[in-house]
């Protein structure tokens, strides 16, 4: 059985849906979760957002996952304790509100740090739940 996760840089690649997808991601959130209240921070919502967020999907081998911030607390403080979990901080990359991050030498995880409840969560998972209903 082929790796569940990674692509390179600068490649899109699709594969067919693998069930393992939502496993890791509960395991990565928990393990970022853990990594947050290391530092201190309050902890952030997370869900598992984009294309291997939906089953039966082709998707990118990358798991996407949504971190929602309290907007009391800015993103600038949740950095290191990202970077300390393996994650490379991106920035916004063109998108103001967004933060950026990508784990592996093959990407295998991408982390968007977001407002809870801002504008960029509620686009993220009403597209996941639009295409939900549809595989």
């Amino acid at each position: 059985m082929t790796e569940p996760l990674g692509l390179e840089s600068k490649v899109v690649r699709l594969v067919p849906h693998d069930p393992r997808w939502n496993d890791l991601y509960r395991r990565e959130a928990e393990r970022l979760a853990s990594a947050i209240a290391a530092a201190g921070l309050p902890v952030l919502r997370m869900e598992h957002v984009g294309s291997t967020s939906v089953p039966g999907l082709a998707a990118k081998p990358i798991l996407d996952i949504a971190a929602g911030r309290i907007g009391t607390v800015a993103a600038a403080e949740y950095v290191a304790a990202v970077e300390r979990a393996g994650y490379v901080y991106r920035g916004e990359c063109g998108l103001p509100g967004r933060e950026f991050f990508r784990h592996g030498e093959l990407r295998t995880h991408h982390l968007h740090l977001v407002e809870l409840n801002g504008e960029h969560w509620q686009r993220y998972l009403c597209f996941r739940d639009a295409l939900r209903p549809m595989t």
